[in-house]
């Protein structure tokens, strides 16, 4: 049996390196865009919206840019959730951070802060826990 010759051994694995790479990719937007129709997301992005300070400072329409799914702060482990979300508005940008926490089958948004790039050394609380005592 003749072997194949170098170009062609180059060749595949180029392909392989072009396939295993798209592959990739293609997989981490797929468990993103899961993670964006989890019910914590979806409901955290719907109160920082409705949120009156939230809304004057960032002004309205409030965009969600996404969050790095490598950065290890943020996470998702079926008992809780921490993320940090960019957000930009037509008068400044900046991050979304929430925190969420399962309880039996329900997923209950516990506190969402934003913080702006004017002003990244503070943070508007937008929803904290209440305590039930």
């Amino acid at each position: 049996m003749k072997w194949p010759s170098n170009k062609k051994l180059i060749q595949i694995a180029a392909y392989a390196g072009v396939f295993t790479a798209t592959s990739a990719m293609l997989m981490r937007d797929s468990i993103i865009q899961r993670i964006k129709k989890q019910d914590y997301y979806t409901e955290s992005l719907k109160i920082l919206r409705a949120h009156p300070g939230a809304v004057t400072l960032m002004g309205e329409p409030i965009k969600e840019l996404g969050f790095k799914l490598e950065d290890k702060k943020n996470f998702a482990d079926g008992k809780n959730a921490h993320f940090e979300v960019k957000v930009k508005g037509p008068k400044d940008s900046g991050k979304m951070y929430l925190w969420a926490e399962r309880v039996e089958e329900k997923w209950n948004v516990k506190r969402i802060e934003l913080e702006l790039k004017s002003q990244e050394n503070k943070r508007l609380v937008v929803k904290k826990e209440e305590n039930s005592s």
